[in-house]
């Protein structure tokens, strides 16, 4: 990919590659710095204004993160066409063909896809920082951090050092509270492995100044209701992460998926009723932990 580029950028050039080139000044939508990033928004910016499209390139990211959220590795034709005609309307023409001949993506028969295959993950990674940042808790937000929910992959790891540059804890503690009412109606999969994202995201973003008991404060109070008298509720795990303090606390309908870390954790006095614990060690002896489902 980036070899590809940079001939590309030579050969506009006349044989130069000057910083300036991978500049990321202007770039209107979050990201992080890498070069990745620089290559990226150069072809956008370039491509744009080659083509003279006379929409914004945050609009023509928004357009690309969708295709890679709600279509996945490609789109047809046909669907494409639709989405131009939907959000551009007049200019549906021109940038229908524009996004046939962008070098981020390739016509293959009937359908438009990622000419490289990271570039679906790179976009939806976009997608998910924004969608931190506005606070978001729409379907296509859940369905794309479901997918991050055990905190092991190479998106979710350029999510995290972009919040750790940009301080987004703030807003995941905003999104808990939507999401966790959101799972109490709907009691949605999709909810509850969204929901694993954020936690993993806050405890990794945590101060490395802080102790377990003040993280685990910190983490539990965004699943305590005033009505529950201090019980944490819907609290879900899955992937391995640090230990947590769970002592001298109740906890009900939360789910433990794969943290292996629960058993190095501060159990003293922890009560789990209808909570889920699938772990590879299963010797739980010396726990009161009630269970619905195992």
């Amino acid at each position: 990919f980036v070899v590809d580029l940079i001939a590309n950028i030579i050969t506009e050039h006349k044989g130069g590659v000057e910083e300036e080139n991978y500049s990321l000044k202007g770039k209107p939508y979050p990201s992080n710095t890498d070069f990745k990033d620089k290559v990226v928004y150069h072809v956008l910016r370039r491509e744009k204004k080659r083509q003279e499209l006379h929409i914004t390139t945050k609009e023509l990211v928004e357009l690309i993160w969708e295709i890679a959220i709600e279509h996945g590795p490609a789109i047809t034709l046909f669907k494409l066409r639709e989405l131009c005609d939907i959000y551009f309307e007049k200019q549906a023409d021109s940038i229908y063909e524009y996004l046939k001949i962008n070098p981020l993506l390739e016509v293959r028969g009937s359908v438009l896809a990622f000419r490289y295959h990271f570039l679906q993950d790179y976009f939806s990674t976009l997608f998910v920082i924004d969608g931190v940042i506005n606070n978001s808790q729409r379907p296509s937000f859940i369905n794309a951090t479901s997918k991050y929910s055990d905190g092991n992959s190479a998106s979710y790891v350029d999510v995290v050092k972009y919040f750790r540059e940009h301080h987004g804890v703030a807003r995941c503690y905003d999104i808990l509270q939507g999401l966790k009412s959101a799972y109490v109606k709907e009691n949605s999969q999709k909810i509850e492995r969204s929901i694993s994202f954020l936690v993993h995201l806050l405890i990794d973003l945590h101060s490395p100044g802080s102790s377990k008991k003040e993280l685990s404060e910190e983490l539990f109070s965004c699943f305590v209701g005033r009505e529950n008298g201090g019980t944490v509720s819907y609290l879900f795990i899955h992937g391995d992460a640090l230990p947590l303090d769970f002592s001298n606390r109740k906890f009900t309908h939360c789910g433990f998926d794969g943290y292996s870390s629960l058993l190095n954790s501060n159990l003293d006095h922890a009560f789990f009723s209808y909570t889920t614990v699938d772990i590879e060690t299963q010797d739980l002896s010396g726990y009161h932990i009630t269970r619905d489902t195992f």
